[in-house]
């Protein structure tokens, strides 16, 4: 479930220790300037990035980490060596807690995770530019508008 709204992005990031609540105050920044127009929400117990309520992109910190998640274990798969860098889990990223991801690499992961919504064959899919704006979106039944 879900609990929207920037102020409890806010309250989650205050409670963080150093570095990383500088670290994930300065990625937030930059995932609200790739996505302008997505929600910030709570979703899963960390702040996340929604278009029409599908988390785009999530993070978080840790004692020894921060973590990006992008809410789908094809992504970091289909992102391959740009990730050379970095430790991956089945669903996350892990990397140092005073060394924000750098654009290019958050700027990939996005559209790697906007292009999964735009090729759902089965339910609702969504189109957006590369800003996370939405340009179409429509409930598909076996590839077809439905």
């Amino acid at each position: 479930m879900a609990s929207t709204g920037a102020g409890q992005v806010d309250a989650y990031l205050a409670h963080l220790p150093e570095p990383q609540r500088t670290t994930l105050t300065a990625l937030r920044a930059t995932l609200r300037a790739l996505l302008p127009t997505a929600d910030e929400a709570i979703k899963y117990a960390m702040p996340a990035l929604l278009i029409r309520g599908k988390a785009i992109a999530g993070y978080a910190g840790f004692a020894q980490h921060c973590s990006y998640f992008p809410h789908s274990s094809g992504v970091l798969h289909l992102a391959g060596d740009l990730l050379d860098d970095y430790a991956t889990s089945k669903g996350g990223l892990r990397f140092p807690p005073d060394r924000p991801l750098p654009r290019p690499i958050l700027k990939r992961l996005i559209r790697l995770r906007l292009d999964e919504l735009a090729a759902v064959q089965n339910g609702v899919r969504v189109d957006c530019a590369d800003n996370g704006a939405v340009t179409a979106e429509g409930r598909m039944r076996e590839g077809l508008l439905h």
